[in-house]
């Protein structure tokens, strides 16, 4: 019996203003712990210049830009280089130990599918836009299509899954309502992000133990769109380690965002 290891990343949601120490923990930690296999759960970047929510007046008065205008003398981090600064902290500590190569994997997000919506929207922008400005090629990280699942060891691994308690793959923006939800209809163990929080549930079978997961939150600021004030700002934020893997079972262990912070900056 060969069991594996696994690392989740939820959501990171980085754009300009962002703080990436975390980042640098968590890659920290990361080197120690030493993982086969690490999961980034997807909105890495956040793309607010692409964002559908925002007019293009108010994006403007932001300063929200997709690239960095080099031309300009007033430099502007776009959303580009505000995530490719943040999977550098990220990947600095364990590149650094040439022994430790991860397989890596990266499940692209809502928030990087608005590169393929504008591109619908503005068809004469061609590659003027693409994931290709990321620096997931530059890490050999292995990316994943929006919504298309990941089969690794036994667990399937989304950014949301969409699949209704009668077996059809729906429309639906938000995922699962719950981890509950989301084993039951999907029918495996399966892990996702994009919720803020943690969310977990294990469904025991005749087939087999099988273990549900929705955490989206691994960040420091506050999401304005959230509950007002700080009442909606208190969800769990970390990532989540699986020790001995084996056809989709694990013993789960959840690292706190602060934990990181107090041991491993």
């Amino acid at each position: 019996m060969e069991y594996s290891e696994h690392c989740f990343i939820p959501d990171t949601q980085n754009r300009r203003g962002t703080k990436v120490d975390h980042l640098i923990a968590a890659g920290n930690y990361l080197t120690e712990k030493r993982p086969q296999k690490i999961i980034l759960g997807g909105d890495w970047w956040d793309f607010p210049s692409l964002s559908a929510w925002e007019s293009a007046a108010t994006k403007a008065r932001a300063k929200r830009v997709y690239l960095e205008d080099f031309s300009s003398e007033e430099k502007t981090e776009g959303d580009i280089e505000a995530g490719n600064n943040a999977l550098d902290a990220f990947m600095r500590p364990i590149v650094k130990i040439r022994s430790y190569k991860p397989e890596t994997h990266f499940l692209t997000g809502n928030h990087e599918h608005r590169i393929e919506r504008f591109k619908t929207e503005h068809p004469y922008l061609g590659g003027a836009i693409s994931m290709a400005h990321t620096n997931l090629a530059k890490y050999g990280i292995i990316s994943h299509p929006f919504l298309k699942p990941v089969i690794l060891d036994g667990i399937h691994y989304a950014h949301y899954f969409c699949r209704n308690s009668r077996g059809t793959v729906t429309n639906s923006k938000n995922g699962q309502s719950s981890a509950m939800a989301q084993v039951k209809n999907e029918g495996v163990s399966c892990t996702a992000g994009h919720r803020q929080g943690l969310d977990t549930h294990i469904q025991e079978s005749r087939g087999g133990r099988k273990r549900g997961i929705i955490a989206g939150s691994f960040y420091q600021h506050k999401e304005q769109y959230m509950a007002n004030g700080n009442q909606g700002q208190n969800h769990w934020h970390g990532i989540l380690y699986k020790h001995e893997v084996y056809r989709g079972d694990y013993d789960l262990m959840e690292v706190s965002l602060r934990y990181l912070l107090d041991k491993y900056l």
